[in-house]
């Protein structure tokens, strides 16, 4: 299939060069130019596109590939332009972003014997790509908090931009960044100070592979499901724990991180990964850099049930269609390359304090009449 849809661009207005009632000069009231305007301002356009292949085989097994892409063109941009027009930046249509990538469901009835024991499962699989296709006048834009992304042409959208964090020297128990990211690390090309230290393109949030797998087994009113999540491939900022890494920079402000203990140097030969803690650092080894940058890898058991319906002699007797008596725990295992922190964030990769998702068990009766 293919189709063709818009987004209208985010404010109604801006597409007008509007004044401001609301200045003042002195003691008096002024009427000033707010917005410049852009009278070719329109809508962000996307073409979508995508076919797949429906199989079903044995009435057992069933398969779903598809394959989709989207190009979304005129991108809604506030674009920065000379101050010499009065203005930072005005609203333009330019620049295009591609979303592409293969869906792939599986179906499979495992077993199905004729005593009533059947075994399902379902898996579901999603590869992702989102590239920055085109940017007014090919140049980069950084933005984000504390400039935390790069787009560039041909790059993933979300695309870190940070100084590279070496480590910690084991002899000195100084932190230590790259100097030239582009360069291997050498002793020339090291530096303590971050502002010393070239940013690049670190990492991108968005994952490779999304997807899950569910199980549903059942025999004589006994059911069992349970449901597996993954995501691979994706990176996450870690904003709290740029705070709570603080090397001593902001002592007597703020608490340390539980992993810090007994994890920093306090003598040489120490293979740690927190510094010296050093009094108001002003080399601050606790700025962005790429050691706050956590792989978002995981796989969690996402859902777990099991349940037993009553026979239906026994609920006839109670003038009851059906009885089922159930228990259900949510968020009950996690596997993360990140220990200590919830790996599931905003698309853009960006944790904020965030309260982990929390471990929850249920059990009920239904009952139909």
């Amino acid at each position: 299939s293919y189709g063709t849809n818009g987004n209208l661009p985010p404010f109604y207005y801006r597409h007008l060069a509007l004044y401001s009632f609301s200045g003042g000069y002195g003691d008096n009231s002024a009427i000033y130019v707010d917005s410049p305007g852009n009278a070719e301002l329109g809508w962000e356009k996307s073409n979508n596109m995508n076919f797949g292949l429906d199989l079903t085989l044995f009435k057992r097994f069933g398969l779903v590939v598809e394959y989709y892409s989207k190009l979304t063109d005129g991108l809604l941009l506030n674009v920065p332009i000379s101050y010499l027009t009065g203005f930072g930046s005005t609203w333009q249509n330019t620049g295009s972003i591609k979303n592409n990538g293969i869906e792939v469901e599986f179906h499979s009835v495992n077993i199905s014997t004729p005593t009533g024991f059947k075994w399902r499962t379902d898996f579901t699989l999603t590869t992702q790509k989102s590239i920055v296709v085109s940017l007014p006048n090919g140049e980069d834009i950084i933005t984000g908090d504390g400039n935390l992304y790069k787009y560039s042409e041909n790059q993933d959208i979300y695309s870190f931009y940070l100084s590279t964090w070496i480590g910690v020297d084991s002899r000195n128990g100084y932190g230590y960044f790259l100097k030239d990211p582009t360069k291997s690390d050498t002793t020339n090309n090291r530096v303590r100070r971050h502002a010393d230290a070239e940013r690049s393109i670190v990492g991108k949030a968005y994952p490779d592979i999304i997807g899950g797998m569910n199980n549903s087994l059942s025999f004589k009113g006994v059911e069992l499901d349970f449901l597996f999540t993954y995501s691979f491939g994706g990176s996450l900022f870690d904003y709290p724990g740029y705070f709570m890494h603080h090397d001593g920079s902001r002592s007597g402000i703020l608490n340390l991180a539980k992993d810090v203990v007994d994890n920093y140097w306090t003598k040489p030969g120490d293979i740690v990964d927190n510094p010296m803690p050093n009094l108001d650092d002003s080399y601050r080894s606790d700025n962005w850099s790429t050691r706050y940058i956590k792989s978002t890898d995981f796989v969690r058991l996402k859902e777990i049930s099991i349940a037993y319906n009553l026979p239906e002699n026994l609920t006839s007797k109670m003038h009851i269609e059906n009885v089922r008596i159930y228990g259900k725990g949510t968020n009950v295992w996690l596997w993360s390359k990140t220990k200590g922190i919830d790996p599931e964030v905003t698309l853009n990769g960006y944790r904020t304090v965030d309260t982990p998702l929390s471990k929850v068990w249920t059990i009920g009766v239904n009952l139909s009449f």
